[in-house]
């Protein structure tokens, strides 16, 4: 199926591009990280430099040579040779840079990094007085551990971030596209069942001519093929005229042409086309006063709805059974009731009605009844496109209630 396809190279797509945003995030954090600290350095060293060095230097520059600092600072003349520091200052080696000394000396404060043996410095040229210059150095090693365990931290979570990634994208393609698939499913479903549908009448008509034409036949034998091809082409006649609906049902509620519409002109327009199979199965039925069932609905697809329904209740009402048929306006809706005896249905049957082309089995083993299947779902899929609703019980063993809902207006 298309639809997987496209599901499992969204995964892929999708996977990649959270991995590399995560990627370039971890990457943002851990310069964000080095910049932060670095700054957090030169914030320590300039307060070395203007709490401690200068007050120092400027009070007696000989006894700088007494101070301890943990960073190094030393005292610069304009050739760049030491000429002073703190105790430590003498450790620090690194051969002087002359553009920041000659800033140094514009009275500019600069910064930069080195690499002394396998250490990293934080140096800093600062100005002193006409004749001098300052140099003070921090170690950067305690930076770098931590960024190096930082670093490592992120790789060792890598492989849960891999996973975590594609879970999740997964699921979010997943759900983005279940109504796509969903979509599909009930496409492909829809045309198996269709093509058996039409296969089973075709091959019922085709069988009846390839019989008819092997010899002559009498008057009456003609009859018999042509009432039954005429027959079968009355299902396939009607399996078209829904399959504009099926083919819409999971994509989009109808469009509807709404006026003024009484229930009771349509539900006894409509009963007398079942008066004759309602007799010849001696089914008691029962249409209860009604009175003020107006609603604002499609009048030609309602009446689709309607006729599915009491269709249901003719075909399936056993011989000797009742139907039952009212309706009533309760609040602000408008409510349709169709109640008639029928076979027992377990739960599980009950909520599979609603189903395009589902037919019951029990009833099926027991009673040979014509039909597609499609009744029940047509007519929910009208019934929901104007904002209804439909619900389908059966209270007794024996006893099944249709309830619909419209809103009046």
């Amino acid at each position: 199926m298309i639809i997987t396809f496209i599901r499992k190279r969204l995964i892929i797509i999708f996977t990649s591009v959270v991995i590399a945003f995560n990627v370039i995030a971890m990457a943002v954090v851990l310069y964000y990280i080095h910049v932060s600290i670095l700054n957090v350095n030169k914030h320590e060293i300039r307060d070395d430099i203007e709490k401690e060095f200068i007050p120092h230097f400027r009070q007696d520059p000989h006894g700088l040579s007494m101070i301890y600092s943990e960073n190094y600072l030393q005292i610069l003349n304009k050739n760049g040779d030491i000429v002073g520091g703190t105790i430590r200052s003498h450790e620090f080696t690194l051969g002087i840079d002359r553009d920041g000394l000659r800033s140094a000396f514009t009275g500019s404060t600069v910064f930069q990094t080195a690499e002394v043996g396998n250490t990293g410095y934080l140096v800093s040229y600062f100005p002193l007085d006409e004749n001098h210059a300052g140099r003070a150095a921090m170690s950067l090693n305690k930076t770098r551990e931590f960024e190096e365990n930082f670093l490592k931290l992120i790789l060792l979570s890598l492989p849960l971030m891999l996973l975590s990634s594609y879970i999740v994208s997964r699921f979010l393609v997943g759900y983005a596209l279940k109504p796509a698939m969903d979509v599909c499913t009930f496409q492909e479903h829809f045309l198996s069942n269709i093509t058996h549908e039409l296969r089973s009448p075709l091959s019922s008509i085709r069988g009846n001519l390839e019989v008819s034409l092997r010899k002559d036949r009498t008057t009456e034998e003609y009859k018999d093929f042509l009432n039954i091809s005429l027959k079968e082409t009355n299902r396939v006649i009607d399996l078209l005229r829904n399959m504009h609906l099926l083919a819409s049902s999971k994509l989009r509620p109808l469009e509807l042409t709404k006026k003024q519409t009484d229930l009771k002109m349509i539900i006894q327009e409509l009963i007398g086309s079942y008066i004759p199979e309602i007799r010849l199965k001696k089914i008691n039925l029962e249409i209860a006063e009604i009175s003020d069932a107006i609603c604002s609905c499609d009048e030609g697809l309602i009446k689709i709805a309607i006729t599915n329904l009491i269709e249901n209740a003719a075909k399936y009402t056993p011989e000797g059974g009742f139907i039952k048929i009212s309706a009533f306006q309760e609040h602000k809706n408008v409510y349709l009731r169709i109640e008639n005896t029928a076979e027992k249905l377990n739960k599980e049957e009950l909520q599979l009605l609603f189903e395009p082309f589902y037919r019951s089995r029990e009833v099926a083993k027991k009673h040979i009844i014509e039909g597609q299947g499609l009744g029940l779902y047509i007519a929910r899929y009208i019934i929901l496109s104007h904002h209804g609703n439909i619900k389908i019980d059966m209270p007794d063993k024996d006893h099944f209630t249709v309830t619909v809902s419209f809103p009046n207006k």
